[in-house]
């Protein structure tokens, strides 16, 4: 892992030319989730292997041992499913850390679930504005390709954050 200092050094190396931050998704959140649908699926496997009784949903569908069996197999699936999806994004996310970055034509955010980055172009900017939900701050970005967002915790600090809302300020054309 790098330190705070390193990472603030490579974020400015080029202050003129590219603005570049490793952009970290909630490590930690995204473990315990993992974690919990996988101890879930855990519990739901052996009481799939092991059920001997009928299952009423919501006081008006009956099910017998046979189609119990079957619902806690489907619970089992999703659950195991979603599990090791997460467990997947998590070993990407600390091997691949993917970045954000931005020169004088084009925004690149990281793409979700996939390891490319989206491209937006700046002319292409419609807007962009500082939001806060929950206590949770981030810069919406409103773009000919629909709507995107950056997080402030994602950044490595809040004055990575700060100096990344001022560059694009400084660098979309006037909205």
């Amino acid at each position: 892992m790098r330190s705070k200092e390193q990472r603030k050094r490579r974020a400015l190396r080029y202050p003129g030319s590219v603005i570049s931050y490793p952009y970290r998704p909630a490590l930690l959140l995204t473990f315990l989730l993992c974690a919990g649908f996988g101890a879930g699926a855990y519990a739901v496997f052996f009481e799939a292997l092991n059920n001997t009784r009928g299952m009423l949903l919501t006081q008006t569908i009956h099910l017998d041992v046979q189609g119990a069996t079957r619902v806690l197999w489907g619970v089992f699936a999703c659950s195991l499913t979603i599990s090791v999806t997460g467990g997947l994004m998590l070993l990407r996310d600390l091997f691949f850390c993917p970045l954000l970055e931005m020169d004088h034509t084009v925004l690149r955010i990281p793409a979700g679930l996939r390891l490319r980055q989206k491209e937006i172009p700046l002319a292409g900017i419609d807007g962009i504005e500082i939001l806060t939900s929950n206590k949770k701050t981030f810069l919406a970005i409103w773009h000919a390709g629909g709507y995107d967002h950056v997080m402030e915790s994602q950044l490595p600090d809040k004055a990575a954050f700060a100096h990344f809302v001022d560059a694009i300020s400084e660098r979309i054309p006037a909205i």
